[in-house]
């Protein structure tokens, strides 16, 4: 189901030609599409039996944002803070009230907030908290005391690793060291998702949605990209 960060998401097919096969091929004639059967279980009133139970909203957000996990996520953010405060002492943001300490509630108001504008989509972070009277009014960018600037001072200041001992953020990545500090700043997120979807899924079916995948073409077009660490390195990216 997950795959090593270092290796490309095909199984490779020669060792001295390095072709790939892909792990999952729905062009092949013998693909049977399977559906994924969760961990999750409801008791059925009519058969008086548990059955199997997909995730709703609910259990999604019980398990992905844990007290736990939130808590992580308010010390990391307030190392940085604090980090940042002894880099620039004489800096005026410290005498406002929005540099306050993150807390658990101000953390679960930014994330809320960092969802709301992935529903509703605006050209900038700060048309959701203008007074023209031609934008709309977004109640939820104002509720709990989280303003403008508290928001923009916490999207600043928001860190998932900070502070972590040094090798809780060793991450190898083959061929391609760029990587690793990226990868290495995420690495607790990542493991935490991985171990929530882990919890939820029994067995991983097909029926899978596709945010991006690269189809070769090595002809001329200013529409195709480069990447040199995919196994397909050169072609059109199409998005789902």
């Amino acid at each position: 189901f997950f795959f090593n960060l270092s290796k490309p998401r095909f199984i490779l097919v020669d060792e001295k030609k390095p072709t790939y096969t892909p792990v999952v091929d729905v062009t092949d004639p013998s693909f049977v599409a399977r559906p994924t059967i969760f961990k999750l279980f409801k008791k059925n009133k009519v058969m008086n039996k548990e059955t199997e139970k997909i995730p709703e909203v609910p259990q999604l957000m019980e398990r992905f944002f844990l007290v736990i996990f939130m808590m992580h996520l308010v010390t990391c953010s307030n190392n940085y803070r604090e980090k940042q405060k002894i880099l620039k002492p004489d800096s005026f943001i410290w005498e406002s009230d929005y540099s306050r300490p993150f807390t658990l509630s101000c953390m679960y108001h930014f994330l809320t907030m960092i969802y709301y504008m992935g529903i509703m989509r605006l050209p900038a972070k700060r048309d959701y908290w203008t007074t023209e009277l031609w934008m709309p009014v977004h109640t939820v960018a104002k509720a709990n005391n989280l303003g403008r600037d508290r928001f923009e001072f916490m999207w600043k200041n928001f860190q998932v690793n900070e502070g972590l001992a040094e090798e809780n953020l060793m991450v190898q990545v083959d061929g391609d060291d760029s990587l690793v500090e990226t990868i290495a700043e995420v690495g607790y997120l990542i493991d935490h998702i991985k171990t929530v979807i882990l919890s939820l899924i029994y067995v991983l079916g097909t029926f899978l949605s596709l945010d991006e995948m690269m189809i070769r073409f090595f002809g001329r077009s200013i529409e195709t990209h480069q990447m040199k660490n995919k196994p397909i390195k050169e072609g059109y990216i199409f998005l789902f």
